[in-house]
């Protein structure tokens, strides 16, 4: 992620990275760990982006890699 990109969250429970000069659709993140609305979305370091859900699930997203590092439960 870089200052010409930036990440949205849909009610499909997918993430987009869009570029945003062009509109471009970069690429789509969905994971089955996400059960319900995702309601936060936070740039980390290293290409790495942590999303959150209503039902307290965090995942942690490597960009490049398009794939879920760790899965994390607030709820436990």
């Amino acid at each position: 992620m870089n200052d010409e990109n930036f990440a949205s969250a849909s009610d499909d429970l997918t993430i987009k990275l869009w570029n945003f000069h062009t509109g471009d659709l970069l690429c789509t993140l969905k994971s089955n760990l996400h059960t319900s609305r995702i309601t936060k979305l936070v740039v980390l370091e290293n290409q790495h982006l942590a999303s959150g859900d209503c039902n307290g699930n965090i995942l942690v997203w490597d960009l490049e890699q398009e794939s879920v590092l760790y899965n994390l439960n607030t709820n436990m």
